[in-house]
């Protein structure tokens, strides 16, 4: 494993809480996340974490028009919470959205 990369397997890294940096899952995992927040997985009523139009209010761009990101350095959309990709990732599909 690359030593720059080595920090974030450490077990005093994953007790920290450091926003955007150590979330710890796996991809099913992350993936039931993000299906539970657009509609009930599972077939199981009341599962979807957001109502949809909490869901439309947190996936609609706060961002100024060609506002360049202090940590990008570039022009990037964000929701209340995600990051939007439909102008920089079209392949997404509309309304997409993740990152947090």
């Amino acid at each position: 494993m690359l030593t720059v990369y080595r920090f974030y397997n450490e077990a005093q890294t994953h007790q920290a809480e450091i926003p955007a940096v150590n979330g710890i899952t796996n991809a099913r995992s992350l993936a039931r996340i993000f299906a539970s927040l657009i509609g009930n997985i599972d077939d199981r009523k009341d599962s979807r974490l957001l109502q949809p139009e909490i869901l439309q209010h947190a996936t609609t761009s706060n961002t100024l028009p060609n506002e360049i990101d202090a940590i990008l350095q570039i022009s990037f959309p964000f929701g209340m919470g995600f990051v939007l990709y439909e102008q920089d990732f079209p392949m997404f599909g509309p309304k997409s959205f993740g990152h947090s």
